[in-house]
């Protein structure tokens, strides 16, 4: 390669990408700078309690579980959710396809179990698309409501493979109508540190979901939905029905719950992303990653949680229909529409692909760079021309850039997973980028072939896997966390008990009452709770 060209070359990419990367640096000012004028308001922010959240009257809620060849997940994850769910006035609405046998197989004897759970069966074969399986549950649900009289104030989507968490109805039921849609944090669960794959989810979700989703709603942005753990009003879904002339979802795009917030958006319907954290006993090693493991307090979010790809092939699969999805198929259909921190949000999210193209021009300027310098050091002659100021100037800066980023990626995930997750997200950073590349590609290709033949993109869904009964202890709450969520004890107040069921090896329920922490009938209202 001519060494003037590669130089011009080398310019224009580190150019481009200091250029692409003052967004994210000035979005991470913006951050740090609100929380810390959030931390020193704090005072004047009352803070949302589980009192609050258990005083406020529970509207009727329908949960909508589209179904496509989820026969591995399915009655296990309602099983799940059905028995640890903190409300009481809501329904499942489950939708199948007719020629997806196995799934609804799989559905029978939950609907025997369980009145709450509902069966919608689609009139068209599958696969088609998510929104096509979404509008054809909603039809079903309004039929529901005519049949029975019954009528539902909050809708809620979620997917069959989802562990839902059980304060989260009790979230959506306090936050709406007085917000049209509410969307909380989705965060992997935690799988083996040497699966890479799903960690690079873990640290992506846990950087947009504890920073990038907050900085748009402080800026008055589009908040978009994902898909999970999203609740919209009556008020909202009616208004959009009525605008669609029928047709709730748009079945063309693969990203049928970022194209309908958006939709949401463009009608002047508010939608919020919302942290709410709880307090929860958890055993942790005394001293940092050593030691004998001791009770303390810890947050935890009230997010939903799923198992993601595990294998390199389905996370490319996935991932590309959500660059189709966002980046691709909603910018043709939708354009640049709406307010300035709207339009700015349209932008975060679709420079995915110039991002990957710019790391594509990286990756080719470092293995060329690498490449000459192993032959300067076989041959002994200098075959790359030395650094001109402005080059060290550009490599220094973007250096610096990079670093910064590693260190917000790593701040996000010591958040949600901890210290070793955080560490690792340094080095799985270059995979991570691999993967968005192939994707991306992935998505392009499938995008033009697409648009020249003017025929639709296909649901190309991944197979899902539920967490097993190891992985779900995490998140079952015991007596002591019902007792701590409904404020009947303290946490200091539970881990004295604690210490004193070890002595005595009493049940906790009797220490307590003992105690006269709380009095009999708060046990057994507690221990209900858990059967």
């Amino acid at each position: 390669m001519n060494m003037e060209l590669f130089h011009t070359f080398f310019l224009c990419t580190t150019v481009a990408i200091l250029i692409y990367g003052t967004d994210d640096l000035l979005l991470d000012t913006y951050y740090w700078l609100r929380m810390g004028y959030r931390f020193m308001m704090r005072r004047r922010m009352p803070p949302l309690t589980l009192e609050k959240l258990n005083a406020c009257p529970e509207q009727r809620i329908a949960l909508m579980i589209p179904c496509w060849q989820e026969s591995n997940v399915l009655a296990e994850m309602l099983s799940n959710t059905m028995s640890t769910l903190n409300y009481d006035n809501y329904d499942v609405f489950v939708g199948v396809y007719p020629n997806d046998l196995a799934t609804d197989q799989a559905l029978a004897p939950s609907l025997k179990k369980n009145s709450r759970i509902h069966e919608i069966t689609g009139v068209v074969s599958g696969p088609t698309t998510k929104a096509d399986n979404l509008n054809a549950i909603y039809a079903g649900i309004l039929d529901y409501e005519r049949k029975s009289g019954v009528h539902f104030d909050i809708f809620i989507m979620h997917d069959a493979e989802d562990v839902i968490h059980p304060l989260s109805l009790k979230l959506y039921n306090y936050l709406l109508p007085h917000k049209d849609m509410v969307q909380i944090p989705v965060f992997p669960l935690r799988s083996r540190l040497s699966w890479f794959t799903p960690w690079t989810y873990a640290d992506e979700f846990a950087e947009n979901h504890t920073k990038d989703m907050i900085c748009r709603e402080w800026m008055g942005g589009f908040v978009p939905s994902a898909g999970v753990g999203t609740a919209f009003s009556r008020a909202a879904f009616d208004k959009l029905f009525d605008k669609s002339e029928g047709t709730l979802f748009s079945p063309e795009t693969l990203t049928e719950d970022y194209a309908f917030s958006l939709l949401l958006n463009r009608h002047g319907l508010k939608g919020i992303f919302v942290h709410q954290s709880v307090k929860r006993l958890t055993s942790r090693p005394r001293f940092f990653l050593f030691g004998a493991p001791v009770e303390r307090v810890a947050k935890e979010w009230i997010a939903t949680r799923a198992l993601f790809p595990n294998k390199y092939a389905n996370a490319i699969r996935q991932k590309s229909r959500w660059v189709l999805g966002i980046s691709l198929q909603e910018w043709k259909a939708t354009g640049w529409s709406g307010g300035k921190a709207t339009r700015y949000s349209l932008l975060r999210d679709r420079k995915g692909p110039l991002g990957y193209l710019l790391l594509m021009a990286a990756y080719v300027i470092l293995a060329y760079w690498i490449f000459y310098q192993v032959s300067f050091w076989w041959t002994g002659h200098a075959v790359v021309p030395a650094l001109r100021p402005l080059d060290r100037t550009l490599i220094i800066l973007v250096t610096i850039m990079m670093v910064h980023r590693l260190l917000e990626r790593a701040i996000a995930v010591w958040r949600i997973y901890g210290w070793a997750p955080a560490l690792l997200s340094v080095p799985l950073t270059f995979y991570l980028n691999i993967i968005n590349i192939h994707a991306f590609l992935r998505a392009l290709s499938l995008f033009v072939r697409s648009d020249l033949k003017q025929v639709p993109v296909p649901w190309a869904k991944t197979t899902n896997h539920f967490p097993s009964v190891n992985q779900l202890l995490a998140f079952r709450r015991r007596l002591g966390d019902l007792l701590i969520e409904s404020s009947a004890i303290t946490p200091n107040e539970l881990i004295l008990a604690l210490n004193i069921q070890r002595k005595t090896k009493a049940l906790l329920g009797r220490i307590l009452v003992a105690e006269g922490t709380i009095a009999e009938d708060q046990l057994q209202s507690s221990l209900r709770r858990l059967q």
